[in-house]
């Protein structure tokens, strides 16, 4: 199969030399393909870093690439199995080999970049699950803590001002504060969110 990989470009046999780039042409593809599996492992290492928007982009933008990628090997595939079926062009003995050699590459980068665009895709929603998920956990951690929060306003508004000054003593109401916001500060410690 790979006899092909080093051997010169022949331009005066008009269809091995078609064959020829096309074999180089799918070897490339799956070069890149390659390529792109390794870009998209380092993309997911910093995303299970940093769980930023940039990475999950960068997944989006490979993940576009790989579309491209796909359409165009199909729209190669077709065209060599068209060669293979007719005999429009003249071919010599080792272009029949030949042409099977590029077909099975050409279906094989398919393969490829099929299985690298589902991959991508998974990951993309698994990480973008999880963001969604870290959100959530914030935001429950943050309604918590204004919820702990507003209770001494809560309890100052309907009681008012002036229960807490004419009571037995002057700072009754500072000293609510003062407890009621250190338990608030020990629960949202206990939360080990500050």
């Amino acid at each position: 199969m790979y006899k092909w990989k080093n051997q010169k470009f022949l331009t005066y046999k008009k269809t091995r030399f078609i064959l020829q780039l096309l074999f180089r042409n799918s070897t490339y593809f799956l070069y890149y393909l390659k390529q792109i599996g390794r870009i998209s492992d380092n993309i997911e290492k910093q995303l299970k870093d940093s769980m930023r928007n940039e990475e999950l982009m960068l997944l989006l933008e490979l993940e576009k690439s790989l579309v491209y990628f796909t359409t165009s090997l199909k729209s190669n595939e077709a065209v060599l199995e068209r060669m293979m079926r007719t005999e429009i062009v003249k071919r010599y003995p080792d272009d029949l080999e030949l042409l099977e050699d590029v077909i099975i590459e050409t279906k094989q980068a398919i393969e490829m970049a099929n299985i690298y665009s589902s991959i991508l895709s998974g990951t993309r929603d698994a990480f973008s699950s999880v963001i969604s998920n870290n959100l959530n956990v914030v935001m429950k951690k943050l309604t918590s803590i204004t919820i702990v929060f507003a209770i001494p306003t809560i309890v100052s508004g309907l009681w008012g001002m002036k229960r807490f000054r004419n009571s037995i003593c002057k700072y009754s109401l500072w000293i609510f504060h003062c407890t009621f916001d250190g338990n608030s500060i020990w629960y949202v410690t206990c939360l080990d969110f500050i």
